[in-house]
């Protein structure tokens, strides 16, 4: 119980953090990675993974961590959660070729975030 809700009388409805969870670093439709037309995801390259297909371009921590790697271009960025675990966020197909033209970032090379918070976003259109 925390000091507001022992002062009001009001309970805390925020689910605890899990750090044993991946959460979405987007709002959008999960569909397999294998669809992706790109052999380096559909294939495993990098990991098992899924994919997005986003309904706006921000993207969020999915857990709380570390970021290793914010790409200047702006269109990637490689965390590892409290738990250990590497995770690569990547946007779009083709993106680096953009020079970071679309994307404004939130974060920095060995910032501390937490689940939910902003990291980077892009203009999708």
């Amino acid at each position: 119980m925390g000091l507001f809700t022992k002062l009001f009388g009001k309970p805390d409805n925020t689910p605890a953090y899990d750090g044993n969870k991946i959460y979405s670093p987007m709002n959008g439709k999960v569909v397999s990675i294998s669809d992706v037309p790109d052999p380096t995801f559909s294939e495993g390259l990098l990991g098992n993974g899924v994919a997005l297909l986003p309904t706006d371009g921000k993207v969020y921590s999915p857990v709380d961590g570390t970021v290793g790697t914010m790409f200047d271009t702006g269109h990637a960025v490689c965390l590892k959660s409290c738990t250990g675990v590497e995770i690569l966020i990547h946007l779009g197909l083709e993106t680096v070729g953009l020079n970071g033209a679309p994307f404004t970032l939130h974060c920095k090379d060995g910032d501390t975030v937490k689940k939910g918070q902003l990291l980077f976003e892009a203009d999708l259109d």
